[in-house]
């Protein structure tokens, strides 16, 4: 009897032994899923907001913009028209946000700064969608060029906040 309670023992004490190092190694193992994930999500974002913000630099935008502020300063009317093409306005501009939603809150604190940048891209592009659109035809030109001049402001607020967002989404 003493040597099936010592065999019993030893094996009970295998099995929770065995049965810890088995805990341990998959807590181990998902960690490493864990911090890889969110190191592709942190990239796949940074890449996104890297890519719209220098899309938008390309095209000139802020020199554009200011050429509507100055004009509308003056007196003399100018709504931005075609600023974005028929297609784009129909297309999604951030799908890996869209995409990857659910999963941003593994960013930490990042993720406020990500969804700041968002919001205020997303913001200043339903204002020029909107004066593409005709809503501001009843403006006054000193409205406009104060409308505009709070949008640029706003854009580039998210550009410099972005860039540096971008830099900390690439060091995780």
């Amino acid at each position: 009897m003493g040597d099936d309670l010592t065999v019993a023992i030893v094996g009970l004490v295998g099995a929770v032994v065995g049965g810890g190092i088995s805990f341990l190694g998959q807590d181990l193992i998902d960690r490493r899923s864990r911090r890889a994930r969110k190191r592709s999500l942190a990239h796949a974002i940074a890449s996104e907001m890297e890519a719209y913000l220098d899309l938008m630099e390309r095209r000139g935008h802020v020199d554009y913009a200011r050429d509507v502020i100055e004009t509308n300063s003056k007196g003399a009317k100018r709504i931005p028209k075609n600023w974005i093409s028929g297609f784009e306005k129909t297309a999604n501009p951030f799908p890996v946000l869209h995409a990857t939603l659910p999963e941003i809150g593994m960013l930490g604190s990042l993720s406020s700064d990500v969804a700041r940048f968002y919001s205020r891209v997303t913001a200043v592009r339903a204002t020029i969608m909107s004066a593409d659109e005709g809503n501001f035809e009843e403006a006054h030109p000193s409205d406009l060029a104060h409308i505009f001049q709070q949008e640029l402001d706003l854009w580039l607020t998210a550009v410099s906040d972005g860039r540096t967002t971008i830099k900390a989404l690439r060091s995780v």
